[in-house]
């Protein structure tokens, strides 16, 4: 009877996700409603990009058509509170008379709550297809701080890669040359931003001919974080490649190579405690997709093996229709959030996952899409408090009542404790059977 008893009791631990740290991890759940984020409908709401203050509280940017100046797209805001409530309208960040933001924008929150925001603005009325970067530092509630300026000068076509914000305020935006032209040769480039704004503005880095646009972080310590992609001296295929910067945007150490030789796209940076970076990217191969990541440390050393964010490769997917995101947790562990959206019609699926520190999947890959969903594209992730974290979305099929829209959802991790099986609660509920 007692090793029938022991049976029964490995069946039911087998059935549950058990994982390093003696917890069963049960999933990303929605917490609260899904929010509707835009106020202006128009012609269509896209690229939608999210962060968060330390309190939780979430900030969105998106770039309206139609919206506030006819005619033309505007960079619009908008904060909520913790719980998802609205903390005012939207609040329209750029009006140019004569040309208008294309395409990302990027966000950060510094320590006193501030707003970095950094968005690619096209050059009007000028030969070629021309475009600068542009960044603005703006108080909690949306208005300017008097700290704007560019870091791409004209005559360039230039596209925006990330941005990295400090708890002190201080940031560095990154971006792509694609074209050689009289100042910038092809390559990846980066700025540091101190945080009294444009007038202490550091050297332009250019790291390295690229092949793709790059990311920036910044750590808890205040440093930085390049990543990028190049071709391999080698031979074929790209690299995946990691920069430090100090504190004050100076480089720190060589350039360090984490993957080598394959066919990758997307580079993403991102960084944990300790001063420990987390690098990702795309890898396609005959038309399947895999999403993989590394991890470096602060002395510039690779950090184990490469590991698979996804637990299924996707096929048949279409570059342009692929997109993901990756919030790190204060205690290092981190969500990534991609889209399967084959392209021929059917509703898309949001995908996450929940990992350990080093990368150890802690859950299986987990549908967060709502009941809502439709065609949904684009997420964008902020930790919203422990174990929470905010997804924001672009719909394109006019849930908005118009046509694209931004919507929000807040998502939490749900932990069991190892052994929650109606035992703590003096019964026998979740067996199947009971052996005296």
């Amino acid at each position: 009877m007692k090793n029938l008893f022991r049976r029964l009791l490995i069946c039911s631990c087998l059935s549950m996700a058990v994982f390093p740290g003696g917890e069963a991890y049960a999933g990303l759940v929605p917490e609260g409603p899904e929010i509707l984020v835009n106020q202006s409908t128009g012609l269509g709401q896209i690229f939608p990009r999210a962060a968060a203050a330390a309190d939780g509280r979430l900030v969105v940017a998106w770039v309206s058509r139609g919206g506030p100046t006819p005619n033309r797209r505007d960079l619009l805001l908008r904060r909520f509170d913790a719980d998802g409530l609205p903390e005012g309208n939207e609040v329209p960040i750029t009006f140019f008379s004569d040309a208008s933001p294309s395409g990302k924008s990027y966000l950060g929150v510094d320590l006193a709550d501030n707003i970095v925001i950094a968005f690619r603005v096209q050059q009007p009325f000028t030969p070629g297809i021309y475009s600068d970067i542009f960044y603005r530092k703006l108080l909690p509630d949306g208005s300017s701080t008097g700290i704007s300026g560019v870091v791409s000068p004209d005559n360039e076509t230039n596209f925006i890669g990330g941005l990295g914000v400090s708890q002190s305020g201080a940031f560095v935006v990154a971006w792509d040359s694609c074209c050689e032209g009289p100042i910038f040769e092809l390559g990846a480039y980066s700025q540091f931003v101190s945080d009294q704004g444009a007038e202490e503005e550091g050297p332009i880095f250019h790291h390295n001919l690229s092949s793709g646009i790059p990311s920036v972080t910044a750590t808890l310590g205040g440093e930085f974080l390049v990543a990028w992609l190049e071709h391999s001296p080698r031979g074929a295929g790209l690299n995946v490649v990691g920069q430090w910067l100090e504190e004050d945007g100076t480089e720190d150490g060589p350039p360090v190579e984490v993957a080598l030789g394959g066919s990758y796209l997307d580079v993403l940076a991102r960084s944990q405690p300790e001063g420990v970076g987390l690098l990702a990217w795309e890898e396609w191969e005959d038309g399947v997709v895999e999403l993989r990541g590394r991890r470096l440390s602060r002395e510039g050393l690779v950090l184990g093996s490469e590991f698979s964010l996804l637990e299924f490769p996707l096929a048949g997917q279409e570059f342009r229709f692929f997109f993901y995101d990756i919030a790190v947790f204060p205690n290092g562990e981190f969500v990534a959030v991609w889209t399967d959206q084959p392209g021929d019609g059917t509703p898309t699926t949001f995908w996450g996952r929940h990992f350990s520190q080093d990368g150890t999947a802690l859950t299986s890959q987990i549908s967060l899409s709502l009941p809502s969903f439709s065609h949904e594209t684009r997420p964008s992730l902020a930790v919203g408090g422990p174990d929470k974290f905010w997804l924001v979305w672009e719909n394109t099929d006019g849930r908005d009542g118009a046509e694209n829209g931004i919507f929000a959802q807040r998502y939490r991790i749900t932990r069991e404790p190892l052994f929650s099986d109606g035992f703590e609660s003096g019964d026998l509920l979740a067996w199947s059977a009971s052996v005296p």
